[in-house]
């Protein structure tokens, strides 16, 4: 049982929920898929990391004005207009392929960009749309649906990828891109249908500044709090680094595992089966202290990193690397419930972005580090400075008793 199914009974909140499950079931196919199919188009675990960047970089470009317009302009139409433009892409790239039977490498680099630049606006508008559709006592419960069903979406992307997608890729390898590609585009429609089906969702707010004094509005909020101020660039940098474990995990699955996609598609599902299970658990818990539970979170994920230098058993890479998964759930459902507990709908859509955007910019800072720390310092010193580099900072973000002791605001 999902937890904080209850709050379907909010028609609205439902929609915003069904337009969430699909989109992000075709993601968790398309970003391990194009990964893939770069290291075996170009053999280069510089060109993976390069890709990786590139899903991250419109973050970075775009993630300040992608809060500043959730905060301005109807969030419904936003997530309306990603949807349509990213299944666009989508099947430009299945008729591409299917076509010219191959995707040049530059070509994948753009469509990575392309869809994460649809992203960067739907993520904030969406995130910033929840508490106008449910209750203030339902926002926990909430969010603890939204972030089981997101895992469990990428978990069954993940059983597709490793059953039938990867069936098509060893029997029919020309049809392995323009199939997923095309499924995708299909997931995005979906989207896009649940949320032509939401209500008008415009910012509550008064006469709006100037866009300029929006945006720095939204960085001094985040600035100014005893808890995004720490934990904003501590996720830069456990994400930069972080981001960069799949381009790790292709590598691994190549020089340990035999190169198999259902071998690269069962790590990521034994992570995801681990994280739903304790989400279930969380849900129901009553989680107060945001930067408490975050920076733990991502303590014991460090110390889980570590010993995945040596896991060259392929059961053992498989347990230590399902274990990460054990804390940091409770971190991903506490801290969305901070960011829309804490602040006002007026500029929700901005915390919500920059938050997004540290995230975002880590994928780029992630990709270009760990491409050539796996090509000079090779998997298992890799893997020593990722788990010693996670441990280290998030033990120092401990020892601020404001961010420690920080609580998410009772409903109102």
């Amino acid at each position: 049982m999902l937890p904080g199914l209850e709050t379907l009974r909010h028609g609205a909140f439902r929609n915003l929920f069904w337009a969430g499950v699909i989109s992000q079931f075709g993601d968790a196919v398309y970003y391990l898929v194009f990964l893939f199919y770069a290291r075996k188009v170009t053999g280069s675990d510089v060109f993976v990391g390069t890709v990786a960047a590139a899903t991250g970089l419109p973050f970075v470009l775009l993630g300040p004005f992608a809060g500043v317009v959730a905060d301005r302009v109807d969030r419904r139409q936003i997530m309306l207009t990603a949807d349509l433009l990213s299944a666009g892409v989508m099947f430009t790239v299945a008729v591409a392929t299917w076509l010219l039977g191959a995707l040049p490498p530059a070509a994948v680099l753009v469509t990575c960009f392309s869809l994460s630049c649809a992203n960067t606006f739907f993520s904030p508008a969406r995130r910033a749309s929840v508490p106008r559709l449910v209750p203030s006592e339902d926002l926990a419960p909430a969010n603890a649906l939204l972030g089981s069903t997101q895992n469990l979406m990428q978990l069954g992307g993940l059983v597709l990828s490793v059953t039938l997608i990867a069936g098509i890729e060893a029997a029919a390898p020309r049809f392995f891109l323009p199939v997923t590609a095309f499924v995708n585009g299909l997931t995005f429609l979906g989207s896009a249908l649940f949320c032509f089906r939401l209500q008008t969702l415009v910012p509550d707010r008064a006469d709006p500044p100037h866009w300029f004094d929006d945006l720095k509005g939204g960085f001094r909020v985040v600035i100014q709090d005893p808890v995004l101020r720490i934990a904003a660039p501590l996720n830069l940098v456990m994400n930069s680094i972080i981001s960069g474990w799949m381009v790790v995990y292709v590598a691994v699955n190549d020089r340990w595992f035999g190169g198999h996609y259902w071998t690269l598609g069962l790590v990521e599902s034994s992570f995801f089966l681990v994280v739903m299970l304790c989400l279930a658990v969380v849900a129901k818990m009553h989680l107060r202290r945001p930067g408490l539970i975050y920076a733990c979170g991502w303590l014991f994920c460090g110390l889980a990193v570590l010993p995945m230098a040596w896991a060259t058993w392929y059961p053992a890479y498989l347990a230590l690397n399902a274990s990460c998964g054990l804390v940091l759930p409770a971190s991903w459902i506490a801290m969305p419930h901070y960011q829309q507990a804490a602040f006002p709908d007026a500029v929700r859509g901005r915390v919500v972005s920059a938050w997004d955007m540290t995230t975002g910019a880590a994928q780029p800072l992630g990709g270009l580090l760990i491409g050539p720390s796996l090509a000079f310092l090779g998997i298992e010193k890799t893997y020593l400075w990722m788990g010693l580099a996670i441990s280290l900072l998030s033990g120092l973000a401990l020892l601020s008793r404001s961010f420690r002791t920080a609580v998410i605001p009772a409903p109102a």
